[in-house]
């Protein structure tokens, strides 16, 4: 008995070892081939990015010493780095195939004129339609190779064809701002020997502390705004902001709302961010103060500590008139009558 069981478990193993085996190498079905980067040019090597679309404004970017990408054209302004670098993942892109651009129609295919040419500094990517048996993919077409098409997978193309806006940093101060000042409608912060001086000066922030002013200039170092739109010209604002940065760079934002959203509009960049009504603490106040950072001077004493109130002395005691014990009642005399006989029974 213990020997056919053995045998059974042998067998058992060895059926499941063949299926391993061929889930593994698959005998029978080719392997799709590996090919080249789409693009042969590192994407860290990239310095510009162009857009050019049908209809449309080109988009232009260059890439910063910092390693953060800055908008040129249509508008001069921080770009969002995280969109750009989206771009430049088509540049290694392997997933793709290849066909005699003399087997298709590349007018029919949008390729002859391309809808989006895409270029990585001298390299040239032009896009066309996507392929009608492989709706999530797309055409493409390298500039310095008219002799062939690709099909590549289509993950950018809804990106490229975005207007400008989309594309701008939602950081209102850039990525990393070094803010030297500060000034808000009520207050004005400057840094003066390391050190945070808020202006002007006035009793109820007498005994602020440096972590409070500290906390305010990191609320403008690190909001971004939920969206950026074009600057409403004309509308009536709210108040000026104005923030100084290490590099000189002097940025001017103008109050447009504070409810039910908070707008900060750059006129002369022709932009406006719109930001959670919640921001209007956090950026236009400065922060409660916390208890232990109150100030401990002496406030006026109110009417009751004022008031006079008069020494308790201790009571005189209470003579209480002494009672005499009461004399007991005076018994002349006491008469008993006798007892009743017990009768017995005979």
């Amino acid at each position: 008995m213990i020997r056919k069981r053995w045998w059974l478990n042998a067998l058992l193993l060895f059926i499941i070892l063949g299926l391993t085996s061929l889930a593994i190498w698959e005998p029978g079905l080719e392997k799709p081939e590996q090919f080249p980067p789409l693009i042969n040019l590192k994407i860290e090597d990239v310095k510009t990015v162009n857009i050019e679309r049908i209809g449309k404004e080109t988009l232009t970017f260059n890439k910063q010493v910092t390693g953060e990408w800055q908008m040129t054209s249509p508008l001069d302004l921080s770009a969002n780095t995280f969109r750009v670098k989206r771009l430049l993942t088509i540049l290694g892109e392997q997933d793709y195939q290849v066909f005699p651009s003399e087997e298709l129609s590349l007018a029919d295919i949008q390729l002859d004129p391309p809808s989006v040419i895409l270029t990585f500094d001298q390299q040239i990517l032009k896009l066309g339609d996507i392929s009608p048996l492989h709706p999530d993919r797309r055409y493409v077409q390298r500039g310095d190779q008219p002799q062939q098409v690709f099909l590549v997978k289509d993950s950018l193309y809804a990106n490229l064809l975005e207007d400008a806006m989309a594309f701008v940093n939602l950081s209102i101060l850039g990525d990393n701002p070094k803010i030297m000042s500060l000034q808000l409608p009520n207050y004005q912060l400057n840094l003066q020997d390391g050190n945070w001086k808020l202006l002007p000066d006035s009793a109820e922030h007498a005994n602020i502390s440096a972590d409070i002013l500290q906390e305010l200039i990191d609320h403008w170092r690190y909001v971004q705004a939920l969206s950026v739109e074009s600057y409403q010209e004309g509308s009536a604002h709210q108040g000026q902001i104005v923030v100084t940065l290490q590099d000189g760079q002097v940025i001017t934002l103008l109050i447009q709302a504070v409810h039910p959203e908070l707008i900060l509009a750059r006129p002369e960049k022709k932009i406006q961010y719109h930001l959670p009504v919640e921001q209007v603490a956090r950026l236009l106040e400065l922060p409660p103060l916390k208890k232990e950072e109150k100030s401990v001077e002496k406030s006026e004493p109110s009417a009751i500590e004022e008031a006079e109130i008069p020494a308790v002395t201790d009571p005189k005691p209470v003579e209480i008139p002494k009672v005499d014990d009461p004399k007991p009642p005076e018994i002349k005399s006491l008469e008993l009558s006798p007892a009743p006989p017990v009768q017995t029974e005979n």
